[in-house]
């Protein structure tokens, strides 16, 4: 397909290291590109491949089918979207703002008001992956917005984005989707470090961790878990509630004894007490998760879900 062809010529704004890996794989793919950066620096390298410079996000807008915006935050999108120099001035009826940057969902679905008001496309598309992922189109891309908008950015996002999961029409789905990712990885990076403390502290070879993390990461009983827990499905007992409180009672009674916090150890103790207050005493431990339910004005069922 030639580079001016509909929907070829794209337009980046944003070339963080994230945004340059993207532009880099939009252009290198033979998409036709346009760029702008608050800093020029940024853009030497594309220019030299052959990325055409713009003095403002409006003028970049109006070069381009669909527009990435690859930001920091709700304030710096705003700043490129609003105003005389913004995108939404600038872009053509039916063009399109893909927004690959991780924003909040309110945000999100305030862009979309404000494309549609001018009878422009908005699609939120935050990415899950680093910037080596993003050079090597190993990202993925959650995606929320209108179907056709959706299918027409398929092509572009494809060039750094190995997987595109549709989630709907609803825009700030895609951000909330986003951010959930974002705090399992913070979790678990908070949970390591607080393993691999208690394990220094209390003279635990740190070889020894690192594998055995590696294996509870990788061990089929967290897929199941997983599983069971999206079914609601908390019978044929493996470990129950009762035997995960005794286990969370005598974690508790060690980091009081060497003082070396694991600081979800009373959480995830007050959930055990209060599944088995509601009756999950002989349930798989994994029913704690009902107490998250109810936490979400959800109601609690100890049976499996229909």
């Amino acid at each position: 397909m030639a580079p001016n062809q509909p929907d070829r010529v794209i337009g980046v704004i944003g070339l963080g290291r994230m945004g340059s890996a993207l532009a880099n794989r939009i252009l290198d793919a033979g998409f036709s590109l346009t760029i702008h950066n608050r800093s020029k620096g940024k853009a030497t390298s594309l220019l030299a491949k052959g990325a055409t410079w713009a003095e403002t996000p409006r003028v970049v807008a109006a070069a381009s089918d669909i527009v990435i915006t690859c930001l920091m935050d709700d304030h710096s999108v705003e700043q490129v979207v609003s105003g005389p120099d913004g995108v939404l001035l600038g872009l053509r009826k039916n063009a399109i703002h893909l927004c690959a940057t991780t924003i909040s969902p309110m945000q999100s679905n305030a862009l979309a008001k404000a494309h549609s008001e001018r009878e422009s496309i908005y699609i939120a598309g935050p990415v899950l992956g680093r910037p080596a992922a993003a050079a090597a189109g190993q990202l993925v891309t959650l995606v929320c917005g209108p179907e056709e908008g959706i299918a027409r950015c398929r092509a572009v996002m494809a060039t750094y984005a190995a997987r595109i999961v549709p989630l709907g029409s609803s825009p700030g789905v895609a951000n909330q989707a986003k951010l959930l990712a974002n705090y399992i990885a913070y979790s678990v990076l908070e949970l390591i470090g607080q393993v691999h403390a208690f394990a220094e502290r209390g003279g635990i070879p740190s070889g020894f961790i690192t594998e055995m993390l590696d294996g509870a990461f990788a061990h089929p009983a967290m897929r199941e878990y997983n599983q069971r827990i999206a079914e609601r499905r908390y019978d044929s007992v493996g470990f129950d509630t009762r035997a995960g409180l005794k286990d969370l009672d005598l974690i508790q009674t060690t980091t009081t004894e060497i003082a070396a916090p694991l600081a979800f150890t009373g959480i995830v103790r007050d959930r055990f007490l209060a599944a088995i207050a509601n009756g999950g005493a002989e349930k798989d431990m994994c029913v704690i998760a009902e107490i998250s339910r109810s936490l979400c004005g959800l109601p609690i069922s100890l049976e499996r879900a229909k």
